[in-house]
């Protein structure tokens, strides 16, 4: 069903190029569901390092918590799966890395719900830019693991691009 995913990433991967090296914007991101696949597929873009300035997996709580700097609290209220969680990861992430914009993922890909019974396929998105950070939620088709992980980075980095074009 989803053949040419691949390809559709690449396609938003180089659009995301042409907007953020034309606003002169820099990126950070916390990937949890994703486990970098956002990441990876903008470093294949050539002239990446323009406006990439890394990326996180913080696939289990102890890195969103320890590194990325979310508090324990909101993990342990929340989820690691919420709107919450996304905000204060993308929020975090920007600021630990001095970006322009930090961009987080946080999803269940299952195969069953998570620890606070968010079904598989919840994801919620998280974009820190300007001075907000818009979280957005959603839910992705069940499919298998690889295609929801590139399903949800398609999503991320049109959800970005929509963001910044505000």
């Amino acid at each position: 069903m989803w053949q040419g995913l691949d390809r559709r990433l690449y396609r938003e991967a180089l659009s995301l190029k042409g907007l953020l090296t034309s606003n002169s914007l820099t990126l950070s991101l916390a990937e949890s569901c994703t486990g970098g696949e956002i990441t990876s597929t903008l470093t294949k873009i050539p002239g990446a390092s323009q406006f990439l300035v890394g990326g996180v997996i913080v696939y289990w709580p102890f890195y969103k918590t320890h590194v990325v700097g979310v508090p324990e609290e909101v993990v342990e209220t929340y989820g690691t799966v919420s709107y919450e969680t996304a905000y204060e990861l993308a929020r975090r992430i920007r600021h630990l890395s001095s970006s322009d914009i930090g961009l987080s993922v946080v999803c269940v890909l299952g195969p069953r719900p998570d620890e606070k019974g968010h079904s598989v396929g919840t994801t919620y998105i998280g974009i820190a830019y300007n001075d907000d950070v818009v979280v957005k939620h959603m839910t992705v088709v069940r499919m298998s693991r690889i295609d929801m992980k590139k399903l949800v980075a398609l999503k991320s980095m049109l959800v970005l691009s929509e963001v910044i074009a505000r």
